[in-house]
Order: structure tokens, then C-alpha cells, then sequence
């Protein structure tokens, strides 16, 4: 599977940055880059779903954005996959908001919970 991010406004102040195949320390420049680029004042949804693997760098950029934003971040890690038993084993599902699917993290920032 090829690595890619993606960035995608789904409103005007709710975007998406989805990721797919593995993540790590030679993606997480361009992980940072695109979330820097999503206004923080923006509810964000950052999409594990089609990631295969993330490791600590990945973590603690994710880890050190979500406690930068006013919007709001909720992350996507379907139960079972590799991204979510990396989330749980370090405790981190509260922490960050992870959810289950986009209907999910979009319902949970909706009502202002916020990672």
C-alpha cells in the first residue's frame, strides 16, 4: 500500500486529514505540515482507518496538535487495527478522542468533546 495524506474540508470549519499505509519517522514532517495547515480554530478529524501502522513519532504529533487546538480533535481507529492497538496500549483512546468511524469523531466534536 503506498503512503499518503490527505487533507479534505467536509465544512467550512470541520476538516479532515486521512492517512494511509505506514507512518512514521520519515512521514511525520508532512503529517505536521498538514496539520499546521488546517486553521486551529477548525474542528479536526484526523482519519486512521486506511493507516497499516503508526509508531511514537506519529503518536506525539498527533499527541502535541491535539492539545494546540481550540476546534477541536477527535481521532478515527476501527477496533482491531494496527493504529488502535497502538492507541490503547499507550492509553491514549481518551486522550485523543479516538472513535470508531467519521460519524462517530463528527458527533463527538459536535457536541464538544474535544481531545
Amino acid at each position: 500500500m503506498d503512503t499518503a495524506i490527505h487533507v479534505e474540508a467536509l465544512s467550512p470549519t470541520l476538516w479532515l486529514v486521512a492517512l494511509e499505509g505506514e507512518h512514521d519517522l520519515g512521514t511525520v514532517a508532512g503529517l505536521t505540515r498538514s496539520l499546521d495547515g488546517v486553521d486551529r480554530q477548525c474542528r479536526l478529524i484526523v482519519d486512521l482507518t486506511a493507516a497499516s501502522f503508526i509508531d511514537s513519532s506519529v503518536v506525539q504529533a498527533l499527541l502535541l496538535h491535539a492539545g494546540e487546538r481550540a476546534g477541536g480533535m477527535a481521532l478515527v481507529a476501527p477496533p482491531g487495527s494496527e493504529p488502535r492497538r497502538v492507541l490503547s496500549l499507550l492509553h491514549l483512546e481518551e486522550p485523543l478522542g479516538v472513535c470508531d468511524d467519521t460519524a462517530q469523531a463528527t458527533a463527538r466534536l459536535a457536541a464538544g468533546r474535544v481531545a
